[in-house]
This record gives structure tokens, C-alpha cells and sequence, in this order.
């Protein structure tokens, strides 16, 4: 999934979303993220509000078929 079509959102606000909750993230190599981690991240988007809310909402929507069969999930930068 990629996320460019929101190029108005300063990608560095949503890394920063990331790096709050997973303190091991990594925008050059790959990073799993937890079932827990992940909720914490749609929790804390819904405070932020705006486009963060609107990227993280379409992530969520691939990631819980994905979350189903597994309770991790990788992603590469954001």
C-alpha cells in the first residue's frame, strides 16, 4: 500500500505517530508492528484528527484482514 496521494501530509508527522508507539521503528528497513502497537496507533490518530486520521483509517482497512491470521504485520518507512 502506498500512501502518496496524500502528498499534503507531512510525512513526517505520521513518522512521528509511528515513533511514539514503536520505539524501534525505522524508516529505512522494516519494522513489525504488533496487534497492541497497532490499535495504540489508530487510538492515538483518531486524538490527532485530520489526515493522519484519514491515512491511518485506510491503512487499518488492509491491515485488519492481515491482523485476522496474524498478530504482526511489517511495514517499510512511512
Amino acid at each position: 500500500m502506498f500512501i502518496r496521494k496524500y502528498m499534503s501530509l507531512d510525512c513526517e508527522y505520521l513518522a512521528d505517530l509511528f515513533y511514539s508507539v514503536v520505539p524501534s521503528y525505522d524508516e529505512s528497513v522494516e519494522t513489525e508492528i504488533t496487534l497492541n502497537q497497532w490499535s495504540e496507533i489508530c487510538f492515538r490518530a483518531s486524538e490527532i484528527g485530520g489526515e493522519i486520521k484519514v491515512v491511518i483509517d485506510e491503512i487499518d482497512s488492509w491491515t485488519k484482514s492481515t491482523l485476522k491470521s496474524d498478530n504482526v504485520f511489517t511495514i517499510l518507512g512511512v
